[in-house]
């Protein structure tokens, strides 16, 4: 493998990766990236067995090769470089890293101890990464930070009449929002995958109205992909609760306010509050 990559490029596809490296297993190659290169471009995957990222970057490539390294100690180098052009060729023994007067030498990893990647699907349907973005940062606020009760950590995804709703409830509050889907029957799906994982996703995708985002589900996993990132991630086993049973049938008092004001008020409030409960007490009576 030699390649001449912009380190831009090189560090943007990292950061994307970054969250399937493994941090806590025992198996160190789970800490590795796998650098894959052909026709023409430059593949990054990690994967720590519970979610597998997939990042294409461009680049100049001179030969077709694979290595596997920490990608820490990776990122820590490029990001350490002073020039934008990045020179990197494997030798079997480590891949060597130039950049202008500057070099580095990481360690390699066998790349056949890394687990293959077992996505071969295709998208089942097509949305706007804009519009699946906002869907997730809405739905995903609720989902549960602790693990009494893992499936409530899960984002709820379910085919309903008018497109694809997305929800989350940690027992005490439910969050949901409705994905459009016109054209495309999704009324099959029905799933829980893990809120922080698919919301860190799709902070790496982003927003850019002109992206759309490929989504596939099966029994085991669901899968975003763009043009350049591929997210598989593992689908959380159990039965949601209905959340609905939370929300009350009517609600007699209606309050209507500045947001700002409401967000620097609670943000205030919050500050004494408990730690694990984070509960406010809204007072909404008189004139004021």
């Amino acid at each position: 493998m030699k390649i001449r990559i912009l380190q831009d490029d090189l560090r943007r596809g990292l950061r994307a990766v970054a969250m399937a490296v493994s941090t806590s297993s025992s198996l160190s190659i789970l800490q590795g990236v796998v650098l894959s290169v052909s026709e023409g471009r430059l593949t990054v995957r990690c994967t720590d067995l519970t979610i597998e990222a997939v990042a294409i970057i461009p680049c100049a490539v001179d030969e077709d090769g694979v290595s596997v390294v920490d990608e820490r100690r990776l990122y820590d180098v490029i990001d350490r470089f002073g020039t934008d052009s990045i020179s990197m060729e494997a030798s079997g023994k480590g891949l060597n890293l130039k950049s202008g007067a500057m070099k580095a030498r990481i360690a390699e990893m066998r790349s056949d101890e890394f687990p293959t990647s077992r996505d071969t699907t295709t998208a089942t349907f097509t949305v706007a990464a804009e519009s699946l973005s906002e869907a997730v940062l809405w739905a995903s606020m609720c989902a549960a930070r602790d693990d009494s009760r893992p499936v409530l950590r899960g984002l709820s995804l379910t085919g309903v009449e008018d497109g694809l709703r997305l929800a989350a409830c940690d027992g005490f509050r439910g969050s949901w929002a409705t994905l459009k889907t016109p054209n495309v029957d999704v009324s099959g799906i029905s799933c829980i995958a893990p809120a922080a994982q698919i919301a860190e996703a799709m902070r790496a995708i982003g927003r850019d109205p002109q992206t759309t985002v490929g989504i596939s589900v099966d029994k085991h996993r669901i899968v975003l992909q763009t043009e350049t990132l591929r997210y598989s991630v593992q689908l959380l086993q159990g039965s949601y609760p209905n959340f609905e049973q939370l929300l009350p049938k009517e609600l007699p008092v209606t309050l209507r306010c500045n947001r700002k004001e409401l967000i620097a008020a609670g943000r205030l409030a919050g500050a004494l509050a408990d730690r694990d409960g984070r509960i406010l007490l809204l007072d909404m009576s008189g004139s004021e």
